[in-house]
């Protein structure tokens, strides 16, 4: 079954007008030989954003930077990237904490895997 390895996440800032953030996770697509030349499976992958607090952590977006795949090898790296306003990530005063969660879906089977990066410090 498809899995997720070494997940990470980073984000820069725009340049040009506006308060955006470029934020970027990475990952490795794992995948058995039956799944790439057996069955031929088709993936869907995206990230969810949070902000990591003590007491609940803040969903920042939804499901975005989804994209379609058919993997031929093993592993397969990932690059997701997704613009979002400094005004979404600044939900506290002081550093922000980020993280992702990465959602490999497999499209045939209704297989969804997930897996969270480590925490971004970021000063919006």
């Amino acid at each position: 079954m498809a899995s997720i390895a070494n997940p990470t996440i980073s984000a820069k800032k725009t340049s040009g007008a506006g308060d955006n953030w470029d934020v970027t996770v990475e990952y490795d697509a794992l995948f058995s030989a039956f799944e790439l030349t057996t069955a031929n499976f088709t993936y869907r992958d995206g990230f969810v954003l949070w902000e990591d607090d003590p007491f609940d952590n803040d969903q920042l977006t939804g499901v975005v930077a989804v994209s379609v795949f058919n993997p031929t090898v093993s592993p397969v790296h990932r690059k997701m990237t997704f613009r979002v306003s400094g005004d979404t990530l600044d939900t506290e005063l002081g550093q922000e904490e980020l993280f992702a969660v990465i959602r490999l879906r497999n499209l045939d089977l209704n297989i969804l895997k997930t897996r969270k990066t480590g925490i971004l410090k970021l000063s919006p």
